[in-house]
């Protein structure tokens, strides 16, 4: 399937306000759109590509680790092992 002009302004303005998983089918649809598109019109979709991806990064939290959890605590503070804890 080719993508057009048109389509690939919807999908841009669809997407200011899109949560995760439409920000994740327009990537997929632009991708799989502009494999066979004209010239201009791939060049269009490759920008939209990095706004989808840069929207989509924008919404994802980065997983908490413990080391970062201890930056917010007192030096004097450490955290108890889950097995201490328990006991």
């Amino acid at each position: 399937m080719t993508i057009t002009t048109e389509a690939l302004t919807t999908i841009e303005l669809d997407a200011a306000n899109a949560p995760i998983p439409t920000l994740t089918r327009h990537i997929e649809a632009v991708r799989n759109g502009m494999k066979d598109a004209p010239a201009e019109v791939a060049e269009h979709a490759r920008a939209l590509l990095l706004k989808l991806e840069h929207l989509l990064q924008q919404q994802q939290a980065e997983p908490a680790t413990a080391e970062a959890s201890q930056d917010f605590l007192a030096p004097w503070l450490t955290l108890a092992e889950p097995e201490q804890a328990a006991a």
